[in-house]
Parts: structure tokens; sequence; C-alpha cells
């Protein structure tokens, strides 16, 4: 009898105990794992947390809803000038055709991932760099002259918000169910490591992925990881290549459309890491250049990545 109970009631509290690890989550990464990398504990059951939760206030009603939504999605720990760029270059860039206006762009932190500790315990101090990345984003002194600029910059925003999912097909899904951003194009902006690692079949249970249309539904943005003319070529090429008919994308349940729903930005020179912030502070190093003024500012007093 005694074993009958267990065998049903075991399901049940494992629903609650979920714990993720943690994917390490550079600029161009992010979590992909599905379920069966996910770990039991036998910790106290809380109230579980929203799915989504945006932390920044409510626009007033008379400001019109984005029509575009650019998801950057990493661990954010800390922000680098790599964020920036990624960040920047969608809000402000010059296709409207392909993103039309106003848009914003959501920096998402999930506080459980699947091969690393939860992020709980530095969660604060992330999101606190969030909000000066966030800052930063729309009001950066580097900012360029012109559109970028002027008017059409004051109509865009960045909001920030959180969520306890690990896998990208999970966190489509939440997004596209919240109201505020209902009507708009999400755009998720990828790496393109992580892409190819969203794209291998063995990740999910069953092996397939059909799951992924929400995720493709809005195009995406891949950025080109920089390697010289030649690397980047090979990447490109690998990119096309997932449209071609009966190809290995097609084999495995995707869709040859999604390609022609993604737009390949080019690498930048000199690309940050968060890790080399987090080396360079623990040795006693500079870190100018590699993080804004703000982000530096905060690790200094906060006295981030010391130990």
């Amino acid at each position: 009898m005694a074993s009958r109970v267990s065998h049903c009631i075991l399901p049940s509290l494992r629903k609650h105990f979920l714990v993720f690890s943690s994917l390490r989550l550079s600029v161009f990464h992010s979590t992909i794992y599905p379920p069966h990398h996910r770990r039991h504990t036998q910790q106290t059951m809380s109230p579980s947390p929203p799915s989504l939760q945006i932390l920044t206030p409510t626009p007033p009603p008379s400001t019109p809803k984005p029509k575009t939504l650019f998801i950057l999605d990493s661990s954010f720990n800390p922000p680098t000038v790599a964020h920036l760029h990624l960040a920047r270059s969608a809000l402000f860039s010059r296709d409207e055709e392909r993103y039309p206006h106003p848009r914003r762009v959501l920096l998402l932190l999930a506080t459980k991932n699947a091969d690393k500790p939860d992020v709980e315990a530095g969660r604060e101090n992330r999101v606190t760099m969030m909000r000066v990345l966030a800052g930063d984003v729309v009001g950066y002194r580097g900012a360029g002259k012109g559109k970028e600029g002027g008017e059409e910059k004051d109509r865009e925003g960045v909001d920030i918000a959180l969520t306890p999912h690990a896998l990208f097909i999970d966190k489509a899904r939440v997004i596209a169910e919240e109201s505020t951003y209902s009507g708009a194009k999400k755009v998720f902006i990828l790496g393109f490591d992580t892409l190819k690692r969203l794209l291998e079949v063995r990740y999910y249970d069953p092996p397939s992925l059909s799951g992924l249309g929400p995720l493709f539904q809005g195009g995406v943005r891949v950025h080109l990881r920089a390697g010289g003319e030649e690397e980047e070529g090979e990447q490109r090429r690998w990119i096309e290549s997932l449209g071609g008919e009966g190809g290995e994308m097609e084999r495995n349940g995707g869709r040859r459309e999604w390609v022609r729903g993604m737009e390949v930005v080019e690498a930048q020179e000199g690309e940050v890491s968060s890790s080399e912030v987090r080396r360079r502070v623990k040795a006693g190093e500079g870190v100018e250049g590699l993080v804004t003024e703000g982000i530096e500012e905060v690790i200094e007093r906060k006295g981030l990545y010391r130990a």
C-alpha cells in the first residue's frame, strides 16, 4: 500500500521541486537544453514564480504598444559592451520594413538554467546591472547622429524581465502569451554558436525541432562569430544550407521557411565575453572598454567578482 501511495505522490511532488542546472550564458549563449537535463531537489516547496516577471514600470496607456520586440536572453554576468552592441544594433536598425516602429528590447534573465547553479544568489546584482544597461542602450554617450540619435530613438525603449524557464521554447511561449507585447513581432537575438546548438535534435525529447516554430515565427537576428572572412563565410553557408529541400533541419522536423526569417549580422571585431571581465576583475586588472562606465561603477561599488 505504501509503495502504491509513494508511486502516486512522488510525480506530483517532483513538479514542484524541479531545479534546472545552468548553461553557460555568455553574450551569445542561452539555455536550450530539454527537461531530461533537469534534476530534482528536496527543498521546501515555495510558491511558483511567474512565468514572465517584467520589472520595468508599465508604460502609460497613451504609449503605443511595440510593433517589434527584440529579445536578448543572457546571464548578464556582467553585461558588457557586446550586450550593448547587440541591443542597440537591433533597436536602431535602419531596416524599418523588417522591424517596424515602435520597437523595444527585452533584456531577459533566466533565474534557473540547465548546466550551472541557479542565479538566485546574484540575481539582485544582475538586475541592477541590467537596469544600467537599459539606460545605456537608449542614452549611451556614443550614440551616433541622425535617426539613431533623433526622433526615432525617443520612441524606443528597453524592458527587463525574469523567467524561471530554462528552455528557449518555453521562453518564446511565455513571451508570446504576455499581453504587454500582444501584436508585436518577436525577434530573438542569437549568436551563431547558440543557433547551432538550438538546432541539434539530440537535445530534444522527442528528437524533433517541430516545437521551435514559435521562436522562429517573428524572425531571428543571428550574429556571426568573429574569425576572419573565411570562417564567417563558412558560417553563412551553413545557415543557407538549412533552407535546402530535404536538408538536415527539415529531416529533423524543422521548416525551411525559418531560414528566410533570419537576418545574418556581421561579426563585431574585438568581441567581449563576460567571463573575461570576471577574470580581469578577479586578477585586479582594469575592465575599461569591456563594460560601460555605469556597469564598471556597479562592479566596483558592490565588490563583485573579486573572490
